[in-house]
């Protein structure tokens, strides 16, 4: 999975990312190929479009001779960072005294840098890969472990709200309500980010499915006690049956296994709903 996080925008989650090793060189086919490794594949990278006009390039005697060649409304479709460094390191520059116009040459080509009109209002975008790995949770732990809180000191005055604390409560305040008829109150589910894509989890689900029914089979106490639990979620408004309309999936369908867990000393068991389970490496959780 790959987190994006976007200067004035909001954080786009891919799930199917695939970490790559591709070869690249410039337009010639008789250049040299480079390798670029550690790329990620994202389904759009959504950048402006940008335009070389000839007009520039001619009107510049530090310009016009070089080999480069002008484009109308194209967007860049790879963003090439400094783990390739090697790859795009300027080893030779064009300028001329008061013209903020550039030429920097790397082992790709040429490229032109710089603003043509001083008034230019091109909004800017920054792009940031966030670290949302199960390393970094491990570090959430051991930061929270060793706080204040942990050591049994509070502060006298209300502490803040984390971003996504702040979040989470304003997603609240947008979607809960009572439900007069059941006299209860529901809640939207509070998404870490704004744009969310899960994966298929149908068949991951089923297959857990086919599991459990295979213990029920040989154990009667615990399929006496799943019809039981799942009859009573049913009758209380906790569960219900899907209509043929509200099959049909899209970007946040998810299908939640289900286990049960047995308190040996309490010789109690429950059901739980696995939100840890993961399907193509994302489970629920990641993104709640």
């Amino acid at each position: 999975m790959l987190c994006l996080q976007v200067y004035n925008s909001s954080l786009i989650v891919e799930p199917d990312s695939k970490t790559l090793t591709v070869n690249v060189s410039a337009m010639k086919l008789d250049t040299r190929q480079y390798t670029l490794k550690g790329v990620r594949t994202v389904t759009e990278l959504d950048l402006p479009e940008q335009s070389l006009q000839s007009q520039l390039l001619r009107s510049r005697s530090h310009l016009f001779a070089l080999p480069i060649e002008p484009y109308t409304e194209v967007r860049a479709r790879i963003i090439i960072g400094l783990d390739n460094i090697k790859t795009t390191v300027p080893l030779e520059m064009r300028e001329a005294e008061g013209d903020d116009i550039i030429a920097a040459r790397c082992r790709l080509g040429w490229a032109v840098y710089g603003r043509a009109v001083k008034e230019d209002a091109t909004i800017p975008r920054l792009l940031h890969i966030c670290q949302c790995s199960e390393a970094r949770g491990m570090d959430d732990a051991l930061k929270n472990y060793f706080s204040l809180e942990s050591l049994g000191i509070t502060a006298t005055s209300s502490a803040l709200r984390s971003k996504d604390d702040e979040r989470a409560m304003k997603i609240m305040e947008a979607t809960t309500s009572f439900r007069e008829k059941e006299k209860r109150w529901q809640t939207g589910l509070l998404w870490k980010f704004d744009r969310v894509v899960l994966p298929d989890s149908y068949q991951m689900a089923l297959k857990r499915l086919k599991c459990l029914e295979a213990k029920m089979s040989k154990d009667p106490q615990l399929k006496e006690f799943m019809l039981a639990t799942m009859n009573s979620h049913k009758h209380k408004g906790y569960i219900r049956r899907l209509e043929d309309s509200e099959l049909a999936p899209n970007d946040i369908t998810w299908f939640l296994p289900i286990f049960t867990v047995t308190n040996p000393n309490k010789k109690k068991t429950r059901l739980v709903w696995d939100a840890a389970a993961r399907s193509q490496g994302v489970s629920l959780n990641d993104c709640l």
